[in-house]
């Protein structure tokens, strides 16, 4: 299965960058012209419409209610703020090389250099 991510505007390109090296198809809010400082309800419609899982650093995106996860593909939330470029890549590498899609397809992960909770 060709996993395909949305990086939210506030994730580093680094993540990116890497996950395009490990094959997945990655699209980047910051590199969409038309995207840029849309609105997170469209950020999540984009996700939505191209059942992407939403990677971002905005709490917001946690909200069930409001962004359902089962409408994306799932939504991975970066909850440290103090990493770099790399230290975030890395820490979103080591997720998806450690888990299955079926583990979190359609739900929201709380990734963080000390903890995992999928919800």
């Amino acid at each position: 299965m060709n996993v395909c991510v949305l990086l939210d505007e506030n994730v580093s390109l680094d993540v990116g960058e890497r996950l395009r090296g490990l094959g997945f198809d990655v699209a980047v809010v910051a590199a969409m012209e038309s995207a840029r400082g849309i609105p997170d309800d469209d950020v999540f419609a984009l996700a939505a419409a191209q059942q992407r899982i939403l990677i971002s650093r905005d709490r917001h995106f946690t909200n069930s209610v409001r962004f359902p996860p089962d409408r994306v593909l799932g939504i991975l939330f970066i909850s440290d703020g103090n990493l770099r470029g790399t230290e975030e890549a890395d820490l979103v590498e080591s997720f998806f090389k450690n888990h299955r899609i079926e583990e979190f397809k359609e739900r929201v992960i709380f990734l963080s250099p000390s903890s995992i909770r999928i919800r």
